[in-house]
């Protein structure tokens, strides 16, 4: 699978696009460690390729707080 490191706002696109499709955004995203740094993805809702975001986190609670406060901006 492809996987294509997006900003914010495409990953936010993304997030759109599925949001409009029904399905629960709580249990959608991927969560990897990379070293240290811990990086979100979701897969294209067409599940041709997966959207990683560029930006990494320090821990898990940082992770956590960016994803809510995205999906509260876009509910």
């Amino acid at each position: 699978m492809d996987i294509r490191f997006v900003k914010e706002s495409q990953f936010k696109q993304q997030l759109l696009r599925w949001r409009d499709a029904g399905p629960s955004l709580l249990s959608l995203p991927r969560v990897g460690r990379v070293g240290q740094q811990y990086r979100i993805s979701i897969v294209d809702i067409n599940n041709d390729g997966e959207y990683a975001l560029e930006q990494s986190f320090s821990c898990y609670q940082q992770l956590l707080a960016w994803y809510a406060a995205m999906l509260d901006e876009i509910s």
